[in-house]
């Protein structure tokens, strides 16, 4: 099969499984009436997603190691397929989560592919390829929002799961189609016990911080659970390191370039879903005291447009870069562009061409980072743990991910309102803890040099 074909169904696949996460953003302001639910429960239709990805991108990458990388990006689609018209039919709250839990499981779709990469592709046009479909996470996850915005305008939102179950079956079809399957390369047992304990550490640590912003449990509750999430996640550790063949391989996180690889995602993917929360918020508050622009869903589609299209160019542009000048240059190029654009989202806050333009920067420098970095992580991990490693990598993202949707519901619900026009400081803390968060993914690129400061060779790829 030719390779532009399994590059373009590959892509695709990735684009789909991105896109879920943040097609729901611009709703997230009607669910609370909607639903009769308040603003930090509403955010868990967001939330619930990103926690299953956590789980679910390291366990299809075992699966996709023990029984075919193609198999499970397959099934990954199903899932997500599957999902979407669940919640296209949804009338209730907890219907909407169960559909939103399975469309999770699509998370792993990127790390699968990049796997199969490795497998299926000489190494001169690796790092492309690679950083190709890496760029996937970025272009599928800046087109959501403006999808969302246009499509609601000219229907309604059950037509967003309906056209997303449907473009996931087309997905599953192309993969089929064009993609070979490659044999598998591992027999490890899957370590069901860490899988949900690491499942149950990251709720118990999510749901009090952002039940307790809205009142709806108390502060003790709250204390109550944190400490219960930080006695199971010593007791999970001690599991993994004694595990013959645990759920998250922890010996990896030894190699430097390994571990820096899923802390650069994890502060990344924080400071990426907090850059949306505050477009979102922006977009749809009232025009009061130099704040909101007072817009509608498709307003959010507009304004999020300019940094959709360049998620789409920054990818292959990071994969050129990653050839001639190495992996560390390209992550801190695009981190140090986006702690710039953090800076800019500070200002002008109620004109809707600057808040393009600095959104914009933002998701282009944060797109080029993420399409750069599994190259480093691939070329430092060993080639039957790739799938597993990847899917780590994509946990990382989803913990990064999560953990700021429920950062920026709190600041929502302390700071500002979608409806009651507030001032400019809820955005200074959304921007201000983006900012810092993408500040040390930059100290820890730099600091690293393992990261391939020099230009991929064949030996490094090897």
């Amino acid at each position: 099969m030719a390779r532009p074909a399994i590059l373009v169904a590959l892509g695709f696949a990735g684009v789909i499984g991105a896109l879920m996460q943040t097609l729901v953003l611009p709703l997230l302001p009607l669910f609370p009436s909607m639903f009769n639910v308040s603003i930090a429960a509403a955010s868990w239709v967001a939330t619930s997603t990103m926690l299953v990805g956590a789980i679910g991108a390291p366990l299809v990458g075992w699966l996709g190691d023990r029984f075919g990388l193609k198999s499970m990006i397959m099934l990954s689609l199903i899932a997500l397929a599957i999902g979407s018209f669940i919640s296209a039919l949804a009338t209730d709250f907890t219907t909407m989560i169960i559909g939103r839990v399975l469309q999770g499981f699509s998370v792993g779709i990127v790390g699968l592919s990049m796997a199969m990469l490795r497998r299926l592709w000489h190494v001169e046009g690796l790092p492309m390829a690679v950083g190709i479909i890496g760029g996937t996470i970025g272009i599928g996850t800046s087109l959501g929002v403006p999808l969302a915005g246009f499509i609601v305008s000219f229907g309604t939102w059950q037509t967003l799961f309906w056209i997303m179950g449907g473009s996931a079956v087309l997905a599953t079809l192309l993969i089929w189609v064009l993609v070979p399957s490659v044999a598998p390369i591992s027999r490890q047992r899957f370590d069901l016990t860490g899988a949900l304990g690491l499942g149950l550490i990251l709720t118990l640590i999510l749901l009090p911080l952002s039940l307790a912003a809205d009142g709806e449990m108390s502060i003790p509750m709250s204390a109550t659970l944190l400490t219960l999430a930080a006695a199971l996640l010593c007791a999970w550790v001690w599991h993994q390191n004694r595990t013959p063949q645990p759920f998250v391989d922890l010996s990896l996180l030894q190699v430097p370039a390994v571990s820096t690889s899923h802390l650069i995602a994890l502060f990344l993917g924080f400071g990426f879903f907090l850059s949306f929360t505050g477009t979102i918020t922006i977009s749809q508050m009232p025009m009061h005291n130099g704040v909101g622009l007072g817009g509608t869903v498709l307003t959010t589609g507009f304004v999020q447009l300019p940094a959709s299209l360049i998620a789409i160019v920054a990818p292959p542009l990071a994969g050129l870069m990653v050839v001639h000048s190495g992996v560390r240059a390209a992550i801190a190029t695009g981190i140090a562009v986006s702690i710039a654009a953090f800076l800019a989202r500070c200002f002008y806050l109620d004109n809707s061409i600057y808040v393009a333009l600095s959104t914009m920067f933002l998701s282009g420098g944060i797109s080029f980072a993420f399409a750069a970095l599994p190259v480093a992580l691939m070329s430092a991990t060993p080639t039957d743990k790739l799938g597993a490693s990847n899917g780590f990598n994509m946990l990382s993202r989803q913990m990064g991910a999560a953990a700021a949707s429920v950062a920026g519901a709190v600041i929502v619900a302390l700071h500002l309102d979608y409806v009651t026009p507030s001032g400019p400081e809820g955005f200074y803390w959304l921007f201000g803890l983006g900012g810092v968060s993408t500040l040390i993914a930059l100290i820890l690129a730099l600091s690293t040099k393992t990261l391939n400061s020099a230009p991929l060779s064949q030996e490094t790829l090897s």
